[in-house]
């Protein structure tokens, strides 16, 4: 009996070693092939796909998104080279009779999925393709397709995305519209990163920013800066010999309190978005001449700004 007592016990201990094996090794292996899957799942533009059936609910768009902003923000320079289809299960309708894109309700979970995925990932860009028919040619060259991805650009340069960071592209395509002038197939959104030389054009335009901001408060920060922020923040990560100069801008020597209180307001936003303390300066500047901005912001090396 005892013999028995100790070969099944020895049995027992056998099985759980093995199991405990199996676990770490799925451990491993389970997320990289969830992560492939999802991934080559959003290849497939949501804007294609007809059948309601297998369109991905909010939930599971939610899930996808999050899995890809944590796998970009450790890798983002070794994936996603070439465009990937945002999985939105709400379509952009567009009409037979004009150029508008019809946003739906929706519309506004949409602006905040493409806002927040671009400020978490600071290198890549998106392109808004949109379709047209052979016949809808405008007089000045242009297209149906071309006026509605632009149209729809505006729409989230308003909501404050950095228009270096939308590209438009029209692809010519035969489809019907329904009886009524509506195509729900129209435009579908995709994402990828920014290329090199156009990267530069980028780092550019955030080290020389100008912004007009009125009723500035602590702790309410416009979108657009909020964007501005995002880019700021990495770009002084990748410079550490650099700091950022914020500049309120006042026409008149009499408003230059107003103008370094803005300044100082701006900067203690910039800080509340993660941006080091340390590496934020901010002042006044009197200009000569009226502008359509009254705050202005300069990348510096330190060593300048003396």
């Amino acid at each position: 009996m005892k013999s028995f007592l100790k070969s099944f016990l020895f049995f027992l201990c056998w099985v759980a070693l093995a199991f405990y094996i199996q676990i770490k090794k799925d451990d491993f292996i389970i997320p990289t092939v969830k992560i492939d899957t999802i991934s080559n799942a959003l290849t497939i533009p949501a804007s294609l796909k007809t059948d309601s059936t297998n369109l991905l609910e909010k939930d599971t768009i939610n899930k996808a998104i999050d899995t890809i902003l944590a796998v970009k923000n450790t890798t983002v320079k070794n994936i996603n080279t070439q465009p990937v289809a945002f999985p939105f299960n709400k379509k952009f309708i567009t009409n037979a009779d004009h150029t508008r894109v019809i946003l739906l309700k929706k519309f506004n979970y949409i602006k905040d999925s493409i806002f927040n995925y671009l400020t978490n990932n600071t290198t890549e860009e998106i392109t808004i393709n949109a379709y047209y028919l052979p016949s809808e040619k405008l007089a000045n060259s242009n297209n149906f397709g071309m006026e509605r991805a632009i149209n729809l650009k505006s729409k989230l340069v308003q909501y404050g995305v950095n228009p270096l960071k939308i590209n438009c592209k029209a692809i010519e395509k035969e489809y019907s519209y329904d009886n009524e002038g509506y195509y729900a197939d129209g435009i579908f959104i995709t994402h990828n990163t920014i290329a090199e030389e156009k990267f530069k054009i980028v780092n550019e335009d955030t080290a020389n920013k100008n912004f007009f901001v009125t009723d500035v408060k602590p702790k309410s920060i416009p979108q657009a800066l909020k964007f501005y922020a995002a880019e700021a923040r990495d770009y002084l990560k990748e410079n550490p010999s650099k700091n950022l100069l914020v500049i309120g801008e006042t026409i008149t020597d009499n408003n230059k309190e107003e103008a370094l209180v803005r300044a100082k307001t701006v900067a203690k936003l910039l800080t509340n978005q993660g941006i080091d303390s340390t590496r934020i300066i901010y002042e006044y500047k009197e200009i000569k001449q009226p502008q359509k901005t009254n705050i202005a912001f300069k990348i510096l090396t330190i060593k300048e700004q003396k």
